[in-house]
């Protein structure tokens, strides 16, 4: 979970993986960098603008997804800036294969995305 510190989940690895070597194999963890995790329900003051402009931008209905996330400069920046609400959001189609080796994303993928970002961008500014 994303409340577990670094140094805590580092010991839970090795547990985990000490456990479960059946084999008698010589088992070693290093871990060369670790972050805080974040959480986020998917919901913000953003979140209607976002939806709205993704909608508009792909041309069906966009749904949120509440995650638990492994980007640690993203509690950084909640934490350096208080009551910010963070829109993350990814660039994908079907055939992304994301974060593999083959990673892409269509051009029109890609030009929705940036039109949706843009739309968002409008739609915030033009509420406050």
């Amino acid at each position: 979970p994303p409340s577990v510190s670094p140094a805590e989940a580092e010991e839970a690895l090795r547990r985990h993986l000490e456990a479960q070597n059946l084999v008698g194999a010589e088992v070693s963890v290093k871990v060369l960098l670790g972050g805080r995790g974040w959480s986020d329900s998917g919901r913000s003051s953003a979140s209607d603008p976002a939806l709205n402009a993704l909608s508009e931008a792909f041309g069906r209905d966009a749904v949120t997804l509440g995650v638990d996330g492994g980007i640690p400069f993203i509690q950084t920046l909640t934490e350096r800036f208080p009551g910010i609400e963070p829109v993350i959001t990814a660039v994908q189609d079907p055939s992304s294969a994301a974060h593999g080796a083959d990673e892409s994303v269509s051009l029109r993928t890609l030009a929705a995305a940036a039109e949706a970002e843009a739309g968002m961008l409008r739609r915030i500014a033009g509420a406050r």
